[in-house]
């Protein structure tokens, strides 16, 4: 479930969600799998997780972020998200990788369950649980007005 929703069921029962509090629990195995599929180098690994929709940050901001994001930082190793597999490898993919950008609802949810570094373009503010490292960028209905610097600042990189 998304963790807004979770916490909006859980409120009239009385019971809150510490999304701090909880991390999905992932098998070694996979992490190391996982991790062992990183770009070679020594640099920060950042995923990338365009949703695909029509409604996304437009294609020509996503296939032009790589050579914006090296000529801030010439060491990252860049990560496109899979697409396939179980839920379990995407989720080992995104936790083995220093920060996640996203906009894609599925990969957003596991890096916040993970507890990974998010950036996200998909969701508001309000709906992402209150941690550091985590935070929305953009408003979600308007991405394709979201200028690519904004993003890198929201990555620490402007």
């Amino acid at each position: 479930w998304p963790t807004q929703a979770m916490a909006t069921y859980l409120k009239p029962l009385g019971l809150t969600l510490n999304a701090d509090g909880f991390r999905l629990a992932l098998p070694k195995p996979a992490l190391e799998k996982a991790t062992s599929e990183l770009p070679a180098g020594q640099g920060p690994a950042l995923l990338l997780a365009p949703s695909g929709s029509s409604d996304d940050w437009p294609d020509q901001q996503w296939q032009a972020l790589p050579a914006l994001l090296q000529a801030k930082l010439p060491d990252v190793r860049l990560v496109q998200a899979r697409r396939s597999g179980s839920l379990g490898e995407r989720a080992a993919q995104l936790a083995s990788c220093d920060v996640v950008l996203s906009s894609d609802p599925i990969s957003t949810e596991l890096a916040l369950l993970n507890g990974s570094p998010l950036v996200t373009l998909e969701r508001a503010a309000a709906s992402l649980p209150q941690r550091q490292g985590v935070q929305a960028v953009g408003d979600p209905s308007q991405l394709s007005s979201l200028d690519a610097a904004h993003v890198l600042q929201a990555l620490g990189l402007a």
